[in-house]
């Protein structure tokens, strides 16, 4: 197989797989809230909250393929990214690596909160307050490497922080919004909307996980995009790709 071969391949490989990701994605989030709104509570196998169920084991799988293919990026002919990206690529994909484990084994909610610490409103979620100075930190340190990825490579870095940012909004800004300004209030919310307090905290649930699996999956495809660019651009092919895209 030739390298042309190759790249035609990857061309129609990731569009397929960002189709079938989505809709597992929106699968999975459907029988999850449709379940528990049928039933008063969601199917086990499919709970989101339990350790290990079908869709918590889907999304560890995605995450432990962005942090792998982050890593591999870092790796693969580091001399030519530019501005030393690939320790901002190492960076990120370790911490997806290390991400993929706490969604199987909840190493998170090992974290208490300390007496110094700040509290939300409606309680809990003390994670948030180790892991949000590390993610400014890289930030902070990494963003002209970022850039001069962005400069590199337009669509995959577009596509790759889309999706991360949607998976930090699903993962921690939903968190923090609910635990703020509806956690204390979820009863009433219930009680207004003729509903339960299962049922509410169920749509929550859902707005999180699939703003998370959606962002897991557009980072994937923004991955396989950067490796069919690099690809190209090994083989001059760089123009055609990207007029392709």
């Amino acid at each position: 197989m030739n390298q042309n071969d190759k790249l035609k391949i990857l061309q129609t490989t990731k569009r397929v797989l960002l189709i079938y990701l989505i809709a597992i994605d929106l699968t999975l989030a459907s029988i999850y809230l449709i379940s528990t709104i049928l039933f008063g509570k969601s199917l086990s196998e499919f709970d989101f909250n339990i350790p290990r169920t079908i869709p918590v084991l889907f999304a560890a799988c995605k995450l432990f393929a962005i942090g792998f293919l982050l890593t591999l990026a870092s790796c693969w002919r580091r001399h030519e990214l530019p501005k030393k990206s690939w320790l901002l690529l190492l960076a990120v994909g370790t911490a997806f690596l290390y991400v993929s484990q706490d969604k199987i084994w909840k190493i998170h909610l090992l974290i208490h909160r300390f007496d110094w610490m700040p509290e939300f409103k409606g309680g809990g979620i003390e994670w948030v307050f180790f892991y949000l100075p590390i993610i400014l930190l890289t930030i902070i340190l990494g963003y002209r490497q970022l850039i001069a990825l962005w400069r590199a490579y337009p669509k995959s870095t577009f596509f790759t922080v889309l999706g991360i940012v949607m998976f930090l909004i699903g993962g921690m800004g939903v968190e923090v919004i609910h635990a703020q300004f509806f956690k204390q209030y979820v009863s009433q919310i219930a009680v207004s909307l003729n509903s339960t307090t299962a049922i509410v905290n169920s749509v929550k649930d859902t707005i999180e996980e699939l703003t998370e699996l959606l962002g897991e999956s557009i980072a994937l495809f923004g991955l396989i995009l950067f490796f069919s660019f690099r690809l190209a651009e090994r083989d001059g092919e760089m123009g055609k790709m990207e007029s392709k895209i």
